[in-house]
């Protein structure tokens, strides 16, 4: 026998187990109002509900300081705020590019 209906039968065999599971235990009748009934438990809406708080505000020169790499600043360390700020970087002078011909011989194709 191969595993497929192997497979099929024993499925076949749950369905039909819980078909008679589920006539065996009578059902009360719907509409006679002294039928028991199971308690339902609805959790309340708001009973984990917590307020809104206002975050304190840093400025954001503050912020930017102690999250830049000059600050040597790692994750997480942003809540401290305690760093200096860092001195500026100095930029590079700008270099002119180089002139290239009008006629554009230097294209290779």
């Amino acid at each position: 026998m191969s595993l497929t209906r192997m497979l099929a039968g024993a499925s076949l065999a749950v369905v039909w187990a819980s078909v008679f599971a589920q006539a065996s235990s009578p059902r009360p009748d719907p509409l006679d109002p002294n039928a028991p009934t199971t308690t339902l438990t609805v959790p309340r809406t708001f009973d984990e509900y917590v307020p809104y708080k206002e975050p304190k505000v840093v400025p954001w020169k503050d912020t930017n300081a102690a999250v830049s790499p000059a600050s040597g600043a790692r994750v997480g360390d942003v809540g401290t705020m305690k760093m200096p700020l860092p001195a500026p970087a100095r930029a590079e002078p700008v270099r002119p590019m180089p002139a290239a011909p009008a006629d554009h011989s230097d294209h290779k194709m």
